[in-house]
């Protein structure tokens, strides 16, 4: 009875393991999508998703990713009050943390040994 319940809760987390993955590539692919937009208003879009999934991103990843990508979305956010082209290097940034976030998510054979 004791490996039923063990082999229960194991298949739950794979579960759930499972959905973290597929809702963090759904969440960082809508929110590069939405940054390679390149204008102020989708800067702020990104921001507004990025701050809406707050409790999620605490508790599915690691503080120092998150506070990381906060900063760098303010960072790309202001580059557009101070004038700079769109195509700023704090883009590229917040584009190359979102896809290393999810990258950093996957299973993989690194991940599990």
């Amino acid at each position: 009875m004791k490996e039923f319940i063990a082999g229960g809760i194991l298949l739950i987390l794979c579960v759930l393991a499972g959905f973290n993955i597929w809702y963090l590539d759904r969440f960082t692919t809508d929110l590069i999508d939405t940054v390679e937009i390149g204008t102020e208003a989708s800067a702020e879009a990104a921001l507004v998703k990025w701050e809406a999934n707050e409790f999620y991103t605490h508790v599915a990843l690691r503080h120092t990713e998150v506070d990381l990508l906060t900063a760098e979305l303010y960072m790309y956010l202001a580059s557009f009050h101070d004038g700079q082209p769109i195509n700023h290097p704090n883009k590229r940034l917040v584009i190359a943390r979102l896809r290393e976030l999810r990258s950093m998510e996957r299973i993989s054979l690194g991940t599990i040994f």
